[in-house]
C-alpha cells in the first residue's frame, strides 16, 4: 500500500476504514498514482488549533467583521472540537498524487496540498474545468465504491458509518443501532482525547 502522509501527524482510523484505504491505494497504484491522506482522526486539541488558525486568517481578511460573524465563517468549513466528525475516526480527507506528472492532481482549489476554502469546494460546483471535474470524479468514485459518502461542501472529505454517512445514505443504521453507535463513538472520542489505547484503532502507514 502506497500512501503520502505528513510524518508529524498521527494518522489513526477505525480498522474498517484502514482496510478500505488500503484497497483504494492498490487501485491507484495500477494507474501510477498515490493516495494522499491529508487528515483522519483528530483530537479535540488539534481541531481547536485548526479553528484558531482559521479564525486569525479570517480576522485579518475582514478586520471590520465582529467576532460572531468571523466564527460563523470559520464554522462553515471547520467545525468546533465537539462537533467535528473527524473525532469519530471514520472520516478521511484525501487527494491524489500523479507519479507520471510528479505533482498533486488539480482539483480546482488546491495548490499542491494547500486547499483554498471557497465556493469551489463543493464536489460538483459548476465553475470548474472539465479536467478538474474528471479528477474529482476519480477521487469520489474510489471512495464511493468503498461505501463512503463525500461531504456536500468538501470534495476531499469522506465519511463512513457515522451520522453524516447515515443521513446521506438514507440508511436505518443510526435509528436501528443508535444507542450502540452513540456509545461506541463516545468511547472512541473519550479514549483518544485522553490518550488511552483503543482496540478499534489502526495507524495508517
Amino acid at each position: 500500500m502506497h500512501l503520502i502522509v505528513e510524518f508529524t501527524y498521527q494518522y489513526k482510523v477505525r480498522e474498517a476504514v484502514f482496510e478500505k484505504i488500503g484497497r483504494i491505494s492498490k487501485i491507484l497504484d495500477k494507474e501510477d498514482k498515490v493516495l494522499i491522506i491529508r487528515s483522519v482522526w483528530r483530537s479535540f486539541a488539534h481541531q481547536k488549533l485548526l479553528r484558531d488558525r482559521r479564525f486569525k486568517i479570517i480576522k485579518k481578511e475582514y478586520p471590520d467583521k465582529s467576532e460572531k460573524e468571523i466564527i460563523k465563517i470559520v464554522s462553515y468549513f471547520i467545525a468546533s472540537e465537539k462537533k467535528s466528525i473527524h473525532s469519530t475516526g471514520v472520516a478521511v480527507d484525501a487527494l491524489i498524487y500523479d507519479l507520471k506528472k510528479d505533482c498533486v492532481m488539480d482539483f480546482g482549489n488546491n495548490n499542491g496540498l494547500h486547499l483554498e476554502l471557497n465556493k469551489t469546494c463543493y464536489p460538483f460546483h459548476p465553475d470548474i474545468t472539465d479536467q478538474v471535474r474528471k479528477n474529482r470524479k476519480l477521487l469520489i468514485s474510489l471512495f464511493d465504491k468503498e461505501n463512503f459518502v463525500v461531504d456536500p461542501k468538501e470534495y476531499w472529505h469522506f465519511d463512513y458509518e457515522n451520522v453524516i454517512w447515515a443521513i446521506e445514505k438514507g440508511e436505518k443504521f443510526v435509528l436501528r443501532n443508535r444507542l450502540l453507535f452513540i456509545y461506541s463513538t463516545l468511547c472512541f472520542i473519550l479514549r483518544m482525547n485522553n490518550n488511552h489505547s483503543n482496540p478499534f484503532l489502526k495507524m495508517v502507514s
